[in-house]
């Protein structure tokens, strides 16, 4: 009998988690939410939580920021802005971006944690403007408004709830561990695999310097930072990034995930280490392969597969890492021009509409 109840009470938690994830990511992502409504939701749901909330202006825009400590120790992050233009798709149910993966999943995943999380020595940075260029986070880098000196990690969200392909329903991507060393990247894995999610853990190098956590590395902070993405396909910067083709049970296993590795994050220390760059762009590493294969055989992508075992003899030089990216957008392009998106998987097997 206590098994049942243990069971029963963990599926209408799971339940719970889910339909407010969901219910955030609808608003964020609604043709009826104007920008300005999205910075009030976002911060008046972070107020009631006890968070100190601030307002950072700049010429492009304005970043949400919120904190419970002087010091905090970890932050979590994501973007509020979306494409006021994209590419049309035949079968999207709007012609507006409406960005639900990219990024309104993303910030209701991090508003989900800082509820969990809200007694803990956390900030929550929501960006502004990264689509023009990294325009939020590299204004706040450059203007940090609280002391980043007792930060020990960083995560950020973008583009949370897709799937690249139908047999990656049950997988993640994470980019840039490394930046925190093996025990970081054990932490995430480990994590991952409890919530019964596959986290293919990539080097900070696939992020291609675009998404915000490059802000970060390239202001030469010192902080570990962690890029968490499900990867931009076929509905990437189009009118079909909308809420009916996410996978929302991916989703609630990645705040499961998180639930389990941000305890450990806070009493962790570690040491950072910087990418390898040459002329400006963060060179992939040999891991990197091992890792895409891993990919692409659970993408059912053998012709891919082929192509990156022909990389993994030998030293892994110059050559040999411009063919790795070749091979990698490549792979995504497949996904990108899939001719039909399968609706997603909702809360509780049903639309909360």
């Amino acid at each position: 009998m206590k098994i049942i109840i243990l069971l029963l009470f963990s599926f209408n938690l799971y339940a719970e988690i889910c339909d407010s994830i969901y219910s955030d990511t609808f608003y964020l992502s609604s043709d009826d939410t104007s920008h300005a409504m999205s910075r009030k939701h976002i911060s008046k749901k972070l107020e009631e939580l006890g968070f100190q909330v601030s307002h950072q202006s700049f010429p492009d825009g304005i970043n949400i920021i919120a904190k419970n400590s002087f010091s905090p120790k970890l932050i979590l992050s994501a973007h509020y802005d979306r494409l006021s233009e994209c590419a049309q798709r035949q079968d999207s149910l709007t012609s507006r971006c409406s960005g639900a993966s990219d990024d309104s999943a993303g910030v209701a995943l991090v508003l989900a944690l800082a509820d969990k999380f809200k007694d803990e020595d956390i900030a929550i940075l929501i960006f502004d403007a990264e689509e023009k260029g990294l325009l939020g986070s590299k204004h706040f880098v450059q203007n940090p408004p609280f002391s980043l000196k007792e930060v020990k990690v960083i995560f950020n969200f973008d583009i949370i709830g897709l799937d690249l392909f139908d047999s990656l329903s049950d997988s993640t991507l994470s980019m840039g561990t490394e930046t925190g060393g093996q025990n970081l990247a054990r932490q995430v894995k480990k994590a991952f695999t409890d919530a019964n999610l596959h986290m293919h853990n990539f080097t900070y190098s696939l992020t291609q310097n675009r998404a915000d956590i490059a802000s970060f590395i390239n202001a030469r902070l010192k902080i570990p930072v962690v890029h968490f993405t499900d990867g931009d396909g076929s509905v990437y910067h189009t009118s079909s990034d909308e809420i009916d083709f996410l996978n929302f049970s991916k989703i609630t296993k990645m705040e499961k995930a998180f639930s389990s590795l941000i305890p450990l994050a806070l009493g962790s220390e570690y040491r950072y280490k910087r990418p390898r760059f040459f002329s400006g762009y963060a060179l992939p590493q040999k891991s990197d392969i091992k890792t895409a294969i891993d990919l692409s055989q659970k993408a059912n992508d053998f012709d891919t597969v082929i192509e990156l075992n022909k990389l993994k003899k030998g030293l892994f030089n110059p050559k040999k890492m411009v063919r790795f990216n070749q091979v990698a957008r490549n792979f995504i392009e497949k996904s990108r021009n899939r001719d039909f998106i399968p609706f997603g998987q909702q809360c509780n097997k049903r639309a909360m509409k």
